[in-house]
C-alpha cells in the first residue's frame, strides 16, 4: 500500500477491487482500490492509504465511521 495513491488494505474483498468510502458523519466521499490485508487481530475494518483518509477526513482525526461500498 501507497500512502500517496487511493488505496487501502481490506479483508474481504479480492485484490483489485475499487471500494467507495463514505465518511458516516460528513458524507466526504473517496474511491480506493484495494491492494493489501490486514492483520487479523486489529479492530478496524479497513485501513485506508493517508491519501485516501485525506479526501474524507483531516489526518489529525485519526479514526472515522465509514460505510464501505463495493462499485461494480
Amino acid at each position: 500500500m501507497h500512502r500517496d495513491s487511493l488505496t487501502a488494505a481490506y479483508n474481504y474483498a479480492p485484490f483489485g477491487t475499487r471500494l467507495q468510502i463514505t465518511n458516516c458523519k460528513t458524507q466526504a466521499v473517496c474511491t480506493v482500490t484495494v491492494t493489501d490485508r490486514m492483520g487479523i487481530k486489529t479492530l478496524n475494518r479497513i485501513d485506508l492509504s493517508k491519501a485516501a483518509f485525506g479526501c474524507i477526513a483531516p489526518h489529525a482525526q485519526g479514526r472515522v465511521e465509514v460505510l464501505i461500498n463495493k462499485i461494480q
